[in-house]
């Protein structure tokens, strides 16, 4: 949820659709009045930053291993973080790698 940086995720479900079903569910459970996807990625790693004021970027990348994608997939999401944020101070809140 952009309004209160509340999120759900889900690891290594066996489709888009189970992923996404997993992690909306997560979010609203964690008492978000709104959620929507930010990303969903397979055979990388997605990574989700936020600032201060709520404002929060994700990305993603993919590669032959996990230690290939984090460091790539946490840069993706601060530089989206960065377009949507007023002050540019964004952090990493997690970052996560899914391979098959």
């Amino acid at each position: 949820s952009r309004a209160t940086g509340i999120f759900g995720y889900s690891h290594n479900a066996i489709s888009y659709e189970a992923a996404a079903s997993v992690a909306m569910a997560q979010c609203y459970q964690k008492g978000a009045p709104s959620c929507e996807l930010g990303v969903w990625v397979q055979d990388g790693c997605v990574a989700l930053s936020k600032d201060a004021e709520g404002f929060w970027g994700v990305g993603f990348a993919q590669g032959l291993t996990a230690t290939e994608a984090y460091s790539p997939a946490q840069q993706n999401a601060q530089m989206d973080c960065r377009n949507y944020s007023q002050s540019g101070n964004c952090f990493n809140l997690t970052t996560m790698c899914s391979f098959y």
